[in-house]
């Protein structure tokens, strides 16, 4: 049994481009509010989960699996007479919480107390939370740019599963996972393939290159070139000699 390697080579990717076109919760007036308490960003409206969830299947319920029930039984949008009443939120993951904050425009994200926290401070609360919080946000950028719907992928010891539609409709197609130093995950990416070979889905490797010249530790330079970034994808597929001879 051998692999098969399919390699992208370097690119930029511009995700304003397409935010018109992807399924994306758009606003036309005021912003949905959502709350950062320390680990995750919830949206505690649940006039909105229809909105955020069905629009690429941002987030997930805090008390079931993936859509929030108010979504699953098809309240889209209820009046006051129809209101689920419901402690369930709509939870986002932070990389999900960002783009729809920073790029769609669509969240204004506060604090517990109330206090709105603009773009480039939940920029820094992010990769205070999460060391690799920034090679995960440009790869979740990239996979978002070529029209995935990402979900995370922890289920499979990776960093994101790729659905090309629903995620209630279809299965996950790739396993993706963040390597650093692609020679030295080797053995890393042979366990993972196995986990995904049981579960009917391929390997996706990103490798993400930052720009020559950038001070990664400068947080503010970084979040105003995060476009400039390029990744690597390498897919990994499993070949089986004897039944192609």
């Amino acid at each position: 049994m051998t692999y098969k390697l399919k390699l992208k080579k370097k690119k930029f990717f511009y995700l304003a481009e397409k935010i018109k076109s992807l399924p994306f919760p758009l606003v036309e007036k005021e912003k949905i509010n959502a709350i950062f308490n320390g680990f995750s960003v919830e949206v505690i409206d649940s006039s909105n989960f229809s909105l955020i969830y069905n629009n690429g299947c941002f987030g997930k319920g805090s008390a079931s699996r993936s859509a929030p029930n108010i979504v699953r039984r098809n309240k889209d949008f209820p009046t006051s007479d129809e209101t689920v009443h419901s402690c369930e939120t709509l939870v986002l993951d932070l990389e999900e919480a960002f783009l729809l904050a920073h790029f769609v425009k669509t969240l204004e994200i506060t604090d517990i107390q109330g206090n709105v926290i603009n773009n480039f401070e939940l920029f820094v609360k992010f990769c205070e939370l999460k060391p690799n919080f920034i090679n995960c946000l440009v790869a979740y950028l990239y996979l978002k740019y070529n029209q995935w719907i990402i979900k995370t992928g922890i289920k499979y010891g990776a960093n994101f599963l790729l659905y090309k539609e629903n995620v209630r409709l279809y299965h996950a197609s790739f396993v993706v996972i963040l390597a650093d130093n692609l020679p030295l995950m080797t053995r890393s990416i042979q366990v993972i393939q196995r986990v995904a070979e049981s579960a009917d889905k391929d390997v996706m490797v990103l490798q993400v290159i930052k720009p020559v010249d950038l001070d990664i530790t400068d947080l503010n330079q970084v979040f105003s070139r995060l476009t400039e970034f390029k990744v690597i994808e390498i897919v990994l597929k499993r070949f089986d000699i004897s039944r192609n001879n």
